[in-house]
């Protein structure tokens, strides 16, 4: 579930108001390309193990299930209970730079 991840990371770092530096935007966008060709290599050497392919049924309905009703359903609950919270402040600046908690 590293979309959960990902999105909790966005969430705090939103919240505590963080702001990303420009390098590791582009760290970002170029890794993504990575793990594309990391996953498809990683299939391949899965894939190149069978002698026959037969497909698990029962397996495919229970991931479609997950990943289009049950994980969207997921992240919209926990986006629901984020955005209605009153918002609270754990961390101002007063005008002179100096944090108060």
């Amino acid at each position: 579930m590293p979309i959960l991840y990902v999105m909790t990371l966005a969430l705090l770092m939103k919240f505590i108001r963080i702001t990303p530096q420009c390098i590791s935007l582009k760290v970002w966008k170029t890794s993504k390309g990575g793990y594309n060709v990391l996953g498809i290599m990683v299939m391949g050497l899965t894939l190149s193990r069978f002698s026959q392919l037969r497909l698990d049924w029962k397996f495919r309905c229970t991931a479609l299930v997950w990943k289009h009703l049950i994980y969207p359903l997921a992240a919209l609950y926990i986006a629901l209970i984020f955005f209605r919270s009153k918002p609270r402040t754990i961390i101002s600046y007063q005008s002179n730079g100096h944090l108060i908690l």
